[in-house]
This record gives structure tokens, C-alpha cells and sequence, in this order.
């Protein structure tokens, strides 16, 4: 990651290298590797954007999965939400480029949000607008969904701790 910040011109000679490294990396028994290869996922979607139709198409579904898969690390299934922000950017992601990832994405979100940690939740919320925001028409099947737990969040999430996930809902709503 901090060579590609760095000098992200000569890097992007050996991104596809990285690209086989870090589909590796995501796949380590150790949460830390797979946190910091989920981290460099992310900063490799801001930093070659003209290579963001690349990184969706190979690690959105990777990424999905860690999100869904409840026996992860909760900080690296948070971290996986938090990537996948940095990939769907209305600015550089097409709706044709995640629609045929939509179903999977959604129902892992439908599901982060009904039964995870706060920390998982919250870029999950974050993730979910950008969703929406990107797929656009091809969301409104899926709206009825996901607006009742939102209401749900934005009302029974009260307690010491809760304002950042209360805003969180209302941003994504």
C-alpha cells in the first residue's frame, strides 16, 4: 500500500501481480493479514481508478464474502464493508459493473445489519448508500427490504455509543 501511494504511476505496472498477492493475502488464516490485505484492496480502488472495473469485478465478490461469513474476525468483516465503500464510488463504479454482484452484496448487508456488532454495522450503512446510490433504479426491488430496519435503527438505537450509527442510518435512508 505504501508503495503504490507513493508512486502509484510506476506501480501500476505491477498491480496485477498485487492484484494475485492480495487475493492470496485475503485468503491467509490470520485476521491481521486479512485486514491489511482488505485495507490495501481499498486504497488500491482510489488509487488506480482506471482499473476499477478490475478490482470490483475480482475482489467485490471476495469481499462479500468475509462480509457474510459470521465465524470472521468482526473487525475485518467491518474493514471488508469499509473497502468495498472505496469501490462502488458513484464517481468510478458503473451499475453494470456490481449488478451481477447486487444479489450476494445486499443479502451480506441485509444480514450485517440484522445480527452484527455496532462495528460491522456501520460501514455496512455507509456501503448500503453507496449501493443505492450507484445501482440507482436497479436498487428499487430491494428497497422494501432494508428501509424498515433502517427505521429501526434510526429508533431503537438510543443508548451511550449509538449517535454515530443513528447518523449512519439517516445518511444511507
Amino acid at each position: 500500500t505504501r508503495l503504490a501511494e507513493g508512486s502509484s504511476d510506476i506501480f501500476k505496472n505491477h498491480l496485477s501481480n498485487a492484484l494475485n498477492f492480495l487475493e492470496t493475502a485475503l485468503a491467509d488464516a490470520s485476521p491481521r493479514v486479512q485486514y491489511e490485505a482488505v485495507q490495501t484492496v481499498g486504497q488500491f480502488s482510489n488509487l488506480f481508478p482506471d482499473s476499477s472495473v478490475q478490482i470490483v469485478t475480482r475482489f467485490l465478490p471476495l469481499l462479500t464474502r468475509g462480509l457474510k461469513n459470521v465465524g470472521m474476525c468482526q473487525k475485518v468483516r467491518g474493514h471488508c464493508a469499509a473497502a468495498m465503500v472505496n469501490m462502488v464510488q458513484p464517481e468510478t463504479c458503473e451499475v453494470e459493473t456490481i449488478e451481477p454482484h447486487m444479489n450476494a452484496l445486499l443479502e451480506a448487508l441485509l444480514g450485517s445489519l440484522q445480527s452484527s456488532p455496532v462495528e460491522v454495522q456501520s460501514p455496512c450503512l455507509v456501503l448500503l448508500g453507496m449501493v443505492a446510490q450507484v445501482a440507482e433504479d436497479n436498487f428499487v426491488p430491494y428497497y422494501q427490504s432494508f428501509m424498515p430496519g433502517l427505521k429501526s435503527i434510526l429508533t431503537a438505537a438510543t443508548g451511550e455509543g449509538m449517535e454515530e450509527l443513528r447518523g449512519k442510518a439517516m445518511e444511507c435512508a
